[in-house]
């Protein structure tokens, strides 16, 4: 169990979005490796196909294989439903993974389930690169499963794959479609999430008419009855900026911040913050700013006095009350049906559980020409007295298909 927790850990750190950045040069340097949050690339749809000469060895009798394929791409997994007694199997299931660079290897397992429902490994393959798969175009790629029982004829056992890529497009009109084609109403919003919406955004204007001749092709063709857990048409990333909870509310060790949008969701941990980031701002000037907000001086007053910006002035301020930090964005994949929601809402759990809430009109951001916004919520806990600050930068993606050409170097969206 111990070494479990351990390798899932080192490997949470050593896999994409994380990198190591090691400065050989300098041994003496305690600060020699940092972790940065990257922005992906692309969304992936990977298609599993079919399989063929997949076998198993049994000791007692020959049997045909149940079996199911496991994909991942770093953390990220997705599993077929096992096909029974086949070698030949055919699954035809897609999933939608985020893809931070193009020499991201895939990881395929093919997996029995035996008469007692015991599961084991018959194959697997850790070589191919997504730009591998992407290449292979519409025709696909047949990857060869190493570890795989030979067959009579010595015939390989392999997968078929198939791919194909959505870059991020920070247009948020191209995704108009999708929300006048849904059929999913939009759901209901708490009285809490439409106190707390309508306090952020005021009096929001009317929803623009939309185009019913927009053009479909440069957008996710969606096909739910062929997909696994594909068809996302858009990408919602969150970065966690500060959060401070009121140690009444709940400890400060076991604490997530959760978005969900929809059906949709996404979570990261929390941790104690650390050394406030100066930005800008020097480390003297960060000295000063609490010494006149400490006299009583508004941010306004502050700036001006110091001759600061006053967008950093008030970042300082903010980060200065924060007890928590997230270091990783929460990546979220919308459908459609997510696209309808009434609000995007922010769940602050502790072990799991709900603490603070609060939520944010999802067409405010729909609203918004370059996807972005940048806003602070004020929770309320669940003692319906206490407040928990939560700064998050939102930032929406229309999912746009990457038209057929040779495979390019990723290139990475501006953070």
């Amino acid at each position: 169990i111990i070494f479990k927790a351990v390798n899932k850990a080192v490997c949470d750190l050593m896999v994409l979005p994380n990198i190591i950045c090691i400065s050989w040069g300098d041994p003496n340097n305690d600060e020699t490796v940092s972790f940065t949050n990257m922005m992906p690339c692309a969304v992936m749809r990977l298609a599993v196909v079919e399989g063929r000469n997949i076998t198993v060895d049994s000791s007692f009798f020959k049997r045909m294989p149940d079996s199911q394929c496991k994909i991942s791409i770093g953390q990220q997994v997705g599993c077929t439903p096992s096909i029974t007694g086949s070698t030949a199997p055919v699954w035809q299931k897609a999933f939608d993974f985020l893809v931070y660079d193009e020499r991201q290897r895939i990881s395929t397992v093919v997996l029995d389930t035996d008469f007692a429902g015991r599961t084991r490994t018959i194959g697997k393959n850790d070589k191919v690169h997504v730009a591998d798969v992407i290449a292979a175009g519409d025709k696909g790629l047949w990857v060869d499963l190493e570890d795989a029982p030979v067959t009579g004829t010595r015939a390989k056992a392999q997968v078929l794959l198939s791919a194909v890529l959505y870059d991020l497009s920070a247009d948020t009109q191209r995704l108009q479609c999708h929300i006048a084609s849904s059929d999913v109403p939009k759901r209901e919003a708490s009285a809490e999430a439409v106190s707390q919406s309508r306090s952020a955004s005021g009096q929001a204007s009317d929803e623009e008419e939309e185009d019913e001749d927009a053009e479909d092709e440069d957008v996710v063709e969606l096909d739910p009855a062929s997909l696994g857990t594909a068809g996302a048409v858009a990408l919602l990333m969150c970065k966690i900026n500060g959060v401070y909870l009121p140690e009444k509310v709940a400890p400060l060790d076991h604490i997530a911040i959760k978005v969900q949008v929809g059906q949709s969701s996404g979570s990261q941990l929390a941790a104690a913050a650390g050394e406030i980031d100066p930005g800008g701002v020097t480390e003297k000037g960060v000295r000063s700013i609490g010494r006149l907000r400490a006299h009583g001086m508004e941010a306004e007053d502050v700036a001006e006095s110091l001759g600061e910006d006053l967008a950093d002035v008030q970042r300082v301020l903010r980060k200065s009350l924060w007890n928590l930090d997230v270091a990783q964005k929460i990546p979220i994949l919308l459908h459609p049906q997510d696209l309808n929601s009434y609000s995007a809402d922010i769940l602050v759990l502790s072990k799991n559980k709900v603490v603070a809430s609060g939520a944010l009109l999802f067409e405010r951001l729909m609203q918004k020409p370059d996807g972005r916004l940048l806003e602070l919520f004020s929770c309320v806990a669940t003692d319906g007295i206490s407040i928990v600050s939560v700064e998050i930068e939102f930032r929406l993606f229309a999912n746009v298909r990457r038209p057929s050409s040779p495979v390019a170097a990723a290139s990475d969206v501006e953070a």
